[in-house]
């Protein structure tokens, strides 16, 4: 990469109990051949993955909170993540605020089911097979389980433009609501 900065005051920063709020990053990444297990580190969600891809952006901030900036993930042989991403709460993952601006996110079926990500598989619906390559770009903010999202998919069966927001209520239900501008699928 062209640069990999990690600011600390001394080495006892690198404690699990001050890492996240004390290391801060400043990196500027040429595209670079990662592994998740990698990561785990300093994201230990990541533990038990053997997913390869291909990263570039840049990235500043403490662990805690995090900014990336064009950041351009490829893994499979056809998806890639493209945009900027802010971070606020790690390394509590369920407790992260999450604010995206995807450029561009395209997959397909088969990338999709060869993810290797730490935790029981993923089984997505055989419908994302017919669809082809999907693509979205649009706006993600909120938690990983209450969020909103403004954007659009396309496939070969058509455009969908979202307006989406996902929030847990006291049951430990979902309430789910969706307002599509044209529904072809």
């Amino acid at each position: 990469g062209k640069r990999i900065n990690l600011y600390f005051n001394d080495y006892s920063d690198f404690k699990p109990s001050t890492l996240y709020s004390s290391v801060e990053l400043d990196i500027d990444l040429m595209p670079s051949d990662v592994n998740l297990y990698d990561l785990a580190f300093f994201a230990p969600v990541f533990f038990g993955s053997n997913q390869d891809f291909s990263l570039s952006g840049k990235v500043e901030g403490k662990l805690n909170r995090l900014s990336g900036k064009d950041i351009d993930i490829h893994f499979g042989n056809s998806s890639v993540l493209s945009g900027d991403i802010d971070l606020d709460g790690l390394p509590k993952f369920t407790e992260t605020f999450i604010f995206a601006q995807f450029k561009n996110i395209e997959t397909n079926f088969t990338d999709l089911q060869e993810l290797d990500l730490p935790g029981k598989k993923f089984e997505f619906p055989s419908v994302l097979n017919k669809m082809g390559q999907i693509s979205y770009k649009g706006k993600y903010t909120g938690f990983i389980n209450d969020f909103v999202a403004y954007g659009t998919f396309s496939s070969v069966l058509g455009i969908i433009k979202t307006d989406l927001s996902i929030k847990p209520d006291k049951k430990k239900f979902f309430e789910f609501w969706w307002k599509p501008d044209d529904r072809k699928l």
